[in-house]
């Protein structure tokens, strides 16, 4: 993991989020699921009676795609999906999720999604959640081997665009 690149990619997102919210607000949100390559993100604004999506925080979710790879560590993983709150003082917090089932806005993370997901950022066997598709598929040896086998398919893909 790397630290100092993780915290300027949250001021990024932040100062995304910021830049592109509707002039007046105290709270606002940005979500974003990124499982296996596949993202989808948004920006809210959060009232006491709604929460509203607004447009804008594309270089927010450029730069979730940057802090996934930053905050990635061998022995846990890495996220699937987190929301940032920010207040209109400047305060700003980031929750993370790990361990806990995903969807895309519009659908359910495919199986093929997970693969990818942990072909790319493997993690150890026991830290893969129970509920994932992966663990209710494969054994840890299967894995093992599918995983192996996906990630020479994605090294000899990477060459070629190379």
């Amino acid at each position: 993991m790397d630290i100092a690149r993780a915290n300027t990619l949250q001021q990024d997102i932040v100062r995304s989020v910021i830049d592109d919210a509707p002039c007046e607000w105290q709270l606002l949100e940005f979500t974003m699921v990124l499982v296996g390559g596949y993202a989808s993100f948004g920006p809210y604004v959060v009232t006491e009676d709604e929460r509203e999506l607004y447009a804008g925080a594309t270089q927010a979710g450029l730069a979730g795609l940057e802090l996934q790879e930053a905050m990635y560590d061998p022995h846990e993983g890495t996220w699937f999906s987190f929301l940032a709150t920010v207040r209109s003082g400047g305060e700003y917090h980031f929750t993370f999720n790990y361990d806990e089932p995903v969807e895309f806005s519009h659908t359910q993370v495919l199986p093929e999604s997970w693969e990818r997901e942990f072909t790319d950022h493997p993690r150890p066997w026991a830290r893969i959640p129970d509920w994932n598709y992966v663990k209710q598929t494969f054994t840890e040896e299967q894995w093992q081997r599918r995983r192996h086998g996906l990630a020479q398919q994605r090294a000899a893909l990477r060459a070629g665009q190379d």
